[in-house]
């Protein structure tokens, strides 16, 4: 018998892999193959669901295909992390009240309150960590945008919006990190890796085919009258919907966390994370035998 062990692994993300094969000379008689994908303990972004809602929640319209779904991440016991989070209980039970009950089953992983990562909580410390994230952009663009560079796959960028996302139409796609501080209106879902802030309103205009993998932080915020940053209301609307997924991805999430300096250490510093583990833990398992 013969057997080996491949790995290969981001910041936060592992994935091994184990061969076993039984010989008859030169000749595989027969091959088992098991690959897990594991998470060490870290502070990164893999406690993010795929739309999280830190700001109070203004206004949620829902998607009104059968075909949009947003996936939170699923554990191997088959129990699923929220699809949506939020910051009250108040606002998840405003975002179950504005979906019909055939659309529930949808939104794999419920939608659940409070938000894990503690940072998000301090629209203080969130500030500051956008303020490095606007230090730390490959590309800047210093007002309102139709037709951003966002980066693509196999080369994510950290991209940074000072105004507003006005899409139009057409297909939008990107990598890595994304910053709106604006608001962001697109034309379908957007086909994007990683992790798409949008300090504004989020508004999705019909659906098409689009698979955002990694997580959608909706989080508008602003300086009070003590001169501190506050979270001020979050409108999202998802018109249509069409052949449209929103996934949680530890992968995509752990690319875009993989990016930052100071950025990456401020959130390690100032975060603690209520869903991510403190030892390794499997997330995903397969094997095959041939």
């Amino acid at each position: 018998m013969v057997y080996r062990v491949e790995y290969c692994h981001g910041a936060s993300v592992y994935r091994v892999r184990g061969v076993g094969a039984v010989l008859s000379g030169n000749s595989i008689l027969a091959q088992r193959t098991v690959e897990a994908q594991v998470i060490k303990p870290s502070n990164g972004f893999l406690g993010l669901s795929p739309i999280t809602i830190p700001s109070p929640l203004g206004r949620f319209s829902p998607a009104s295909s059968n075909a949009f779904d947003v996936e939170g991440e699923e554990l191997v016991d088959g129990t699923r992390n929220p699809a949506i989070s939020t910051a009250s209980e108040q606002d998840a039970d405003a975002i179950e009240g504005a979906l019909s009950e055939d659309r529930l089953d949808n939104y794999l992983g419920g939608i659940s309150s409070p938000i894990s990562e503690s940072l998000l909580t301090d629209a203080s410390k969130f500030s500051s960590f956008v303020e490095l994230l606007r230090a730390e952009a490959d590309v800047y663009y210093a007002k309102s945008v139709t037709d951003p560079s966002a980066g693509s796959e196999g080369n994510p960028q950290i991209t940074f919006i000072d105004g507003d996302f006005n899409q139009g139409r057409g297909n939008f796609s990107g990598s890595g990190i994304m910053v709106v501080n604006g608001n962001a209106d697109l034309s379908g879902t957007p086909s994007f890796e990683g992790l798409l802030i949008v300090l504004g309103n989020y508004t999705v205009s019909g659906g098409g085919r689009g698979v955002f993998s990694g997580a959608l932080l909706v989080s508008p915020y602003e300086v009070d009258n003590s001169d501190e940053p506050a979270y001020i209301s979050a409108n999202l609307e998802f018109s249509g919907g069409g052949n449209a997924t929103y996934l949680y991805n530890a992968a995509s999430l752990d690319m875009a966390y993989a990016l930052l300096d100071e950025a990456g250490e401020f959130w390690s510093v100032n975060n603690e994370s209520q869903r991510k583990p403190s030892k390794p833990l499997i997330i995903k398992w397969s094997e095959t035998v041939e």
